[in-house]
């Protein structure tokens, strides 16, 4: 969590992973990118943060190496970086229910920090 005033984020995954994790990362979504692709489906995942974070900046321009670019996952294969976030521009942080409001949006966060975890901890 992220505050400043009048303004701020909510996020979680991995910032720009080093190249290994970045490798570890792209092979689990190789194998089991239907997993991912649920949990980016879930009804409050969607309504809460969207979709993982993406620009120009952290998205390859091509398919990664070793990759087809005609794989069905290749859009997330082709990021860099895999965080999911949410705005608290206009949220009143010092409200009573701020952390419990937080606690709930966190939690929606944590089936995408499981299956980015279990790709950094698989050899």
């Amino acid at each position: 969590i992220h505050i400043e005033n009048g303004a701020g984020f909510l996020a979680g995954g991995v910032y720009w992973p080093e190249a290994a994790d970045l490798k570890k990362i792209r092979r689990e979504i190789d194998g089991f990118h239907e997993d991912l692709e649920e949990i980016l489906a879930n009804k409050e995942f969607k309504k809460i943060f969207g979709k993982l974070d993406s620009d120009e900046n952290n998205t390859l321009k091509s398919s990664p190496k070793d990759y087809d670019k005609t794989h069905p996952a290749i859009d997330f294969l082709k990021l860099k970086s895999f965080t999911a976030s949410a705005s608290l521009e206009g949220v009143d942080v010092t409200s009573e229910n701020f952390v419990q409001e937080a606690s709930k949006k966190l939690i929606v966060l944590k089936p995408l920090i499981e299956f980015l975890n279990r790709a950094l901890t698989t050899e």
